[in-house]
């Protein structure tokens, strides 16, 4: 009878342990699902409206690399180089949209975790860049 109480406050105590660290994912490597009701675009490539997963590549490291994936995070649209943008207020929305020509969809032009003033600006290529 003792040890089964044992074993459950132990069970018990590890499962305390491990809820924080998973709570917490998504900030360490700030994991956002974005919904877009039109074609968006990011350096190469247009994603069709849909939900997507924005996260940092590598959030231990370099945090300038942002991989944009499916939903369900089985599909990669690309990892995409960017700059820090700071904001004077916290967006209300997590990405500033760009206009672009008639026609061609809104890019992406920077991508802000939900709370923080500080988000990542994605870099274009000069041909993609709006010049209108």
């Amino acid at each position: 009878m003792i040890r089964k109480v044992l074993l459950m406050l132990a069970c018990a105590s590890l499962a305390l342990v491990a809820l924080p660290a998973t709570a917490h994912a998504s900030e360490f490597d700030q994991l956002t699902l974005l919904t877009f009701n039109h074609p968006v675009g990011l350096p190469h490539v247009t994603l069709p409206a849909g939900t997507y997963r924005f996260v940092l590549a590598d959030p231990s490291g370099d945090r300038s690399v942002v991989k944009v994936m499916n939903e369900q995070g089985t599909t990669c649209y690309g990892t995409f180089l960017t700059i820090p943008e700071r904001e004077a207020e916290t967006p209300t929305a997590p990405v500033l949209l760009e206009k672009r020509e008639a026609g061609a969809p809104q890019a992406i032009e920077a991508w802000f975790y939900p709370g923080d003033d500080i988000g990542r600006e994605f870099l274009y290529p000069p041909e993609e860049r709006f010049r209108g």
